[in-house]
């Protein structure tokens, strides 16, 4: 993605990881008043912004050569295992051996670190908060990026996506029951945390990002959906105006129900349906609409900060951010600044280099599996010419 109105998405992981760090830190705010907090307390929404981003993502770079074959699922895999894997796998483990020797009073064991390393954790409500609490929103990423090839074939076959959602949907109703019946260690026994915490219920956000992407690439006879095309930033604005009426609405809901607003259907509507819309909305505006909040995005230092983003989410919380808090400072600006540089450096001499590393030798291994692929075809015509002889 080289144009600037899609270069301007890698900023928004910046903004969006900076919500949740003030979602998890709002509780040190030097503010007293109830609604500021209630209104912190749904940042949690920049999970959703996430989840929108990584279907637009996925589908932009994947979606054309999309199939259900050896050489393009080894290639799509394999870059998404370096990608997310080798720095979750470090910080992951690193925090529990840290958490074991120092003895802290954490579920530290075997098997919880077990489910935390292979996601499983974020498919039970006993667990998904273990370990570094907010990977449980990994657990929701993986399952999207271990499905979208089927997804996208699926659509180029039968042109059906949103329908989709629909069967997901059915599909975490039917495992709640099944595991109602017979529970197992917390894994999808409820209704709410199963559509609040898992794919089955979140689905939604990463196909509007898929819808999003087809549109913009002219895959959809609705060529028209969005008419206006002014020079006034039309829908970059009226998508941060429904973002913020969410946040609002949501923050409402909470002080006048006094418990957290997804704990009510109305606000896991709001926080999953309206929300997400709403972010659509505001990412089609940075990618055709000509804007300063375009442009912010675009400067090379939040390009970077949208880089290391994902270091930043998995050190924020955990042994990275206490270590900090109790030899540096445990003021919030201050902690966010060392992590935001700890970030870079870890993006900068890790993340990239092996996710470059794991790619190359990828490419090599791939292109001997096409080579096979394509052996395989020939070895089979040929069989299938020489039957044809015999038979003849």
């Amino acid at each position: 993605m080289t144009s600037k109105g899609t270069q301007s998405l890698t900023g928004i992981r910046f903004f969006a990881v900076l919500m949740i760090f003030l979602f998890h830190y709002s509780g040190r705010l030097p503010i007293n008043s109830h609604f500021v907090h209630a209104v912190f307390d749904q940042l949690f929404l920049g999970v959703q912004v996430f989840f929108v981003l990584s279907g637009f993502v996925i589908c932009y770079k994947y979606f054309s050569g999309a199939e259900l074959k050896k050489g393009f699922l080894f290639t799509y895999y394999l870059r998404r295992f370096a990608k997310i894997y080798p720095t979750f796998f470090i910080i992951v483990t690193l925090s529990f051996l840290i958490w074991n020797f120092k003895g802290i009073d954490t579920d530290s064991s075997f098997g919880t670190y077990i489910l935390n390393i292979t996601f499983l954790k974020g498919l039970s409500s006993q667990y998904h908060l273990t370990g570094i609490g907010p990977t449980w929103s990994l657990t929701v990423e993986e399952f999207f990026y271990f499905f979208s090839p089927f997804i996208f074939v699926y659509f180029k076959n039968k042109g059906v996506l949103f329908k989709q959602v629909l069967f997901w949907w059915l599909t975490g109703a039917v495992l709640v029951a099944l595991f109602t019946i017979s529970p197992v260690e917390g894994f999808f026994d409820n209704a709410r945390f199963t559509f609040f915490a898992t794919f089955f219920g979140r689905c939604l956000e990463f196909y509007l990002g898929i819808w999003l992407a087809l549109y913009i690439s002219g895959r959809f006879r609705t060529k028209r959906f969005f008419c206006y095309r002014g020079s006034f930033p039309l829908y970059t604005i009226a998508g941060l105006t429904g973002m913020a009426t969410s946040i609002l609405l949501l923050a409402g809901l909470s002080l006048i129900y006094e418990q957290s607003s997804v704990e009510m259907w109305q606000g896991l509507f709001i926080a999953n349906i309206v929300f997400p819309v709403t972010v659509l909305i505001f990412f089609f505006g940075l990618i055709k609409e000509n804007s300063k909040i375009r442009s912010l995005l675009n400067y090379k230092l939040i390009q970077l900060f949208g880089k290391s983003s994902y270091v930043f989410f998995l050190i924020h919380t955990g042994v990275v951010a206490s270590s900090v808090e109790k030899y540096i400072s445990s003021n919030m600006v201050v902690l966010f600044i060392i992590l935001q540089i700890v970030s870079i450096l870890i993006y900068k001499s890790f993340e990239m280099p092996v996710n470059n590393w794991i790619r190359v030798k990828g490419n090599n291994l791939s292109k001997n599996i096409y080579q096979l692929d394509f052996r395989s075809k020939v070895s089979r015509q040929q069989n299938w010419e020489s039957l044809q002889g015999q038979e003849a």
